[in-house]
């Protein structure tokens, strides 16, 4: 059993569990086989920004150490510029958290470190790492390829040069690395629970839809997601089917335009805006909907995608997104053109137009579903811990 330090500055705390949720779910199952530590840095507030913003105030809130369902996170406070001198937050929080993963090193000696974010996450593990001594482990993100390598190459290529080893989340962001970089990465994703996910609806809600086909978007509302494309191409496509309706779930910026479209639309009848769901609500619509749909263009996994899969819903991702290899198109699931209403409107018209080959489809979307489960990326992780300890 290995000492393990996670170093990520995205983790839940008691203001915002879901923040970094999936990072903390990998924590939790690595725990049967390793000791786990977690540091999630967060930017220094002075005392007077607090009255300015409520962010701000938040951030003042959160807690210097506390277990977290049975894992020890320590919040550190790190000097944070903001977005002009965002290449050089890794060296400010490298010297945010120095001293207290030192202290914390001599009573219980880390093994290994495993960074989840590059910048600046990364950037601070690898200078970490020639002071302790030892291996590192680097998981990107979508962001990191996709916005980060253009704006601080030389930092990122620095700390992918120096990682023990590279893990990228999808396929996709594997042959990204690949193509800018020339460096190779394995592919561990995201885990799930079936326990959690597989909750039937109950009898009110069953009824009130009974009879519609739904189709279903679960999602932070910014524009990202592609839900105004989403409504698009729902609007070309009602005419031409029964009992079709579409439902979003979720809250956020784009709340208001998204409601405007669907009025200017004149499309209130069949789209309907539910706002915020707890989780298991969002499991219960999952389980009475026949159609998964988010044409998001900027995601770096998805896990509700997974979630959708799981329950053998017909789900729909873009081309070049995180997913786009975990669901392979016409195979377990449908990939759309980025942004591309028409497109959408395609594949929806194919699913509606054969039942029975999109639910076969369903089907082997929700066996991919189990090769994610927490145990199975847990048992994925503990390898490559293994390999990079020479088998420790």
């Amino acid at each position: 059993m290995a000492s393990i330090l996670f170093i990520s500055h995205m983790y839940p705390n008691k203001n915002n569990h879901s923040y970094g949720k999936v990072i903390h779910e990998q924590a939790l199952s690595l725990k049967k086989f390793h000791n786990i530590t977690v540091i999630a840095p967060v930017p220094y507030v002075p005392p007077f920004f607090k009255y300015l913003k409520e962010r701000y105030a938040k951030l003042k809130q959160i807690e210097k150490e506390n277990d977290f369902y049975g894992i020890n996170v320590y919040y550190p406070r790190f000097i944070a510029f903001g977005s002009f001198m965002f290449c050089h937050t890794g060296t400010f929080m490298y010297w945010g958290i120095r001293r207290l993963i030192k202290k914390i090193h001599k009573k219980n000696k880390f093994d290994l470190i495993h960074a989840h974010f590059t910048i600046p996450d990364a950037y601070a593990a690898v200078k970490l790492k020639k002071i302790l001594k030892i291996p590192l482990i680097i998981t990107l993100q979508a962001t990191d390829i996709n916005y980060t390598i253009h704006k601080c190459p030389k930092k990122l290529l620095y700390c992918y040069q120096n990682a023990d080893e590279i893990i990228t989340p999808t396929p996709i962001l594997k042959n990204k690395l690949f193509k800018l970089t020339n460096l190779k990465a394995k592919v561990i994703g995201y885990g799930i629970s079936e326990e959690k996910v597989l909750i039937k609806a109950p009898f009110t809600l069953k009824e009130k839809y009974k009879g519609k086909t739904i189709i279903l978007s679960v999602c932070r509302l910014l524009k990202s997601k592609g839900l105004e494309d989403a409504i698009n191409a729902f609007n070309l496509i009602k005419d031409k089917f029964n009992n079709l309706m579409y439902l979003i779930i979720g809250e956020g910026e784009e709340y208001n335009y998204l409601q405007s479209l669907v009025n200017n639309l004149n499309l209130n009848n069949y789209i309907f805006l539910l706002g915020k769901k707890s989780y298991r609500e969002v499991m219960e619509y999952m389980d009475i909907a026949d159609i998964f749909l988010l044409p998001s263009y900027k995601e770096t996994f998805g896990l509700v995608y997974l979630e959708a899969m799981a329950h053998g819903i017909i789900t729909i991702g873009c081309f070049g997104q995180g997913f786009d290899g975990i669901i392979k198109d016409y195979e377990n699931g449908f990939l759309a053109e980025p942004q591309d209403p028409k497109s959408i409107a395609a594949i929806l018209e194919y699913i509606l137009d054969n039942p029975l080959i999109a639910k076969e489809i369903g089907i082997r979307g929700k066996i991919t579903s189990q090769e994610f489960t927490f145990e199975k990326i847990a048992n994925k992780l503990d390898s490559i811990y293994s390999e990079v300890l020479g088998g420790k």
